[in-house]
């Protein structure tokens, strides 16, 4: 079932390679409907930590960067993926505007927003 975040400010995460991270922006990312059922991301309550975790956690081919998205006003689906964990496909062009952060995952089990090292 397809969903807005109409007015209600929403931020999910997007795991991919270095790449495409820097070509989302300076481009965007191009919704393609005859691709598959959207953009696939994640919540950011996955820690961008431990790049094979999260590719086991998420199926993502990348995930060695993360990028943020603002979601808000935008069309999505919600799904939990094979594993149990939930998907966020943004059903929608995404702008280089809507990315309002990005970094590199990092390889240890510590916590990046909590500044442990």
């Amino acid at each position: 079932m397809m969903h807005y975040t109409k007015g209600r400010k929403e931020i999910v995460r997007r795991f991919d390679s270095k790449a495409n991270i820097k070509n989302a922006k300076k481009k965007g990312i191009t919704y393609d409907s005859s691709k598959g059922s959207g953009i696939p991301t994640a919540t950011t309550n996955i820690e961008p930590l431990c790049a094979d975790k999260i590719k086991e956690l998420l199926g993502a081919k990348n995930a060695d960067y993360y990028m943020d998205i603002d979601i808000t006003d935008k069309p999505v689906l919600r799904r939990k993926t094979k594993q149990g964990n939930h998907e966020i496909v943004i059903q929608q062009d995404i702008k280089p505007e809507d990315i309002v952060s990005s970094g590199i995952v990092k390889k240890s089990q510590k916590s990046q927003t909590s500044g442990e090292e």
